[in-house]
């Protein structure tokens, strides 16, 4: 795990006390994260419901296709923030650290290359046309994650420039910090993930490429699929290792095990608290041996994935080897690097994950041919970036999909505009989605599949290629 995506989970799930100032951020941020920087390379449904409670209605197999871009032009009625009869305006935010660190201490492309990727992709967006036959015209702003009164000026930067939205490679990774976005009423399109109650609550103005609610159901539905929790295949008792940061989400992966038939007597639960940075080792060792003694023969985390490796590193010591199944909540691209969770520990484990993570490492897996425009566009391979760079062209790719397909153009129809669209074509990292399942979905992730870790690569690769939705 790079220290910049150490910092960044800290940040998402620190409660808003334990998030310092500047200077202070950083300093306990490096002082704790001395490390390597490894960059990541190398059929018909039934109605149901979906994490956030929207029914969905006879949910496909596969995710619809794409609305084709609509021929005519809508115009805004009067005057429109960030918009003319020939352009719109758009803030793009570029991650920046400065003082006690740098971009390349955290393992994240320097900020004109960030610039670069992000102009080539709007250029070939206004190459074809543009958006609701509108040129693009970046609005370039710099911001350091690690201070939060920067981010706080950044996205009132964002409002005073007149920028019509705002696409954020990675700066704000936290709420309530993005929530200045929407209290302001300017569309968001972010790079990472957001509970889908946050998303709601700011409706219509928060997008994300995932919600964390969808990953941690999806994760349970998939381990079910596998036989997981079946005592055929060796389960007895389900380990939880979780974070109470934000209650509702423990609350929501408990109902989701029970509605997924696994017995509530066979499940230990261990509460971390919510820790300003990560966990201690004390801790951790104390949920292993409650674990041990509670005769735990399977393990998962909802929230800890930055406790992760500590765990098996300890957990290998203790000669603890439960069966992993786990959510892929940054959990595939920080496994690799000197702060890879222990791989004899690990070996053979499951991660469900809603992207395409593990296809590069897996034999026989090629780039999709949204892959390989968006490594065109880039200039490098996908496979070869830092594993969120092909999420530049899937945030552009989704802002532009919005604002063709809206029924007219204004700020607060852009998610009608994403469900009009139906799907956006993704790259890697991301997979497919269908933003057309129910109401205010301004999220993707809606599908998900199954990779395993492979002690003798040290990696995860993908054992079933098979995209599932949400519902199965």
């Amino acid at each position: 795990m790079t220290p910049f995506q150490q910092f960044r989970l800290w940040v998402r799930r620190a409660p808003n006390t334990q998030r310092v100032p500047a200077g202070i951020a950083v300093l306990v941020v490096v002082g704790l994260l001395i490390w390597v920087i490894v960059p990541s390379g190398g059929s018909g449904g039934s109605t149901t419901s979906n994490p956030t409670g929207a029914t969905v209605a006879a949910y496909p197999s596969t995710p619809p296709s794409p609305a084709p871009k609509p021929s005519s032009c809508t115009n805004p009625s009067g005057t429109l923030t960030g918009v003319t009869s020939s352009q719109i305006k758009l803030g793009v935010i570029v991650v920046n650290i400065t003082g006690l660190a740098s971009n390349a201490q955290f393992g994240i492309l320097p900020v004109t290359q960030q610039k670069a990727g992000f102009q080539a992709i709007i250029n070939a967006i206004n190459t074809s046309g543009g958006v609701d036959c509108r040129q693009i015209v970046p609005d370039f702003i710099t911001a350091n994650p690690a201070d939060t009164s920067d981010l706080q000026q950044v996205c009132l930067k964002v409002v005073s420039d007149g920028d019509f939205a705002a696409v954020d490679s990675g700066a704000f990774a936290a709420f309530p910090i993005v929530d200045c976005f929407g209290e302001h009423r300017v569309p968001y399109f972010g790079g990472y993930l957001l509970p889908a109650s946050e998303m709601n609550k700011f409706y219509p103005y928060l997008f994300e490429l995932n919600s964390v609610d969808t990953v941690y159901h999806d994760t349970i539905a998939g381990l079910v699929r596998l036989g997981f929790f079946k005592p055929a295949n060796g389960y007895q008792k389900l380990g939880v290792l979780y974070q109470d940061c934000h209650p509702e989400i423990h609350a929501e992966t408990t109902k989701w095990l029970a509605e997924a038939g696994v017995p509530a007597s066979t499940i230990v639960n261990f509460d971390v608290g919510c820790p300003s940075a990560f966990t201690s080792s004390v801790v951790l060792e104390q949920a292993i041996l409650k674990f041990k003694k509670a005769g735990v023969t399977n393990m998962t985390e909802f929230g800890g994935v930055g406790d992760f490796p500590t765990f098996t590193k300890l957990a290998q010591a203790q000669n603890f080897r439960p069966k992993y199944g786990l959510p892929d909540d940054s959990l595939i691209t920080t496994s690799y690097g000197t702060q890879a969770p222990d791989a004899q520990n690990i070996a053979n484990a499951y991660a469900i994950t809603a992207s395409r993570d593990g296809e590069e490492r897996t034999p026989g897996m090629t780039q999709t041919p949204a892959s390989v425009t968006c490594s065109n566009l880039l200039g490098t391979s996908v496979y070869k970036l830092p594993a969120a760079a092909g999420n530049a062209c899937d945030q552009m790719w989704m802002f532009a999909a919005a604002v063709d397909h809206a029924p007219t153009l204004s700020r607060e129809s852009l998610a009608g505009g994403l469900k009009a669209a139906g799907s956006v074509i993704f790259s890697y990292p991301q997979g497919p989605n269908d933003f057309a399942i129910g109401n205010k979905v301004t999220y993707g992730g809606q599908y998900w599949r199954t990779t395993q870790f492979h002690e003798s690569c040290q990696c995860w690769q993908v054992i079933d290629q098979t995209f599932r939705p949400s519902a199965q």
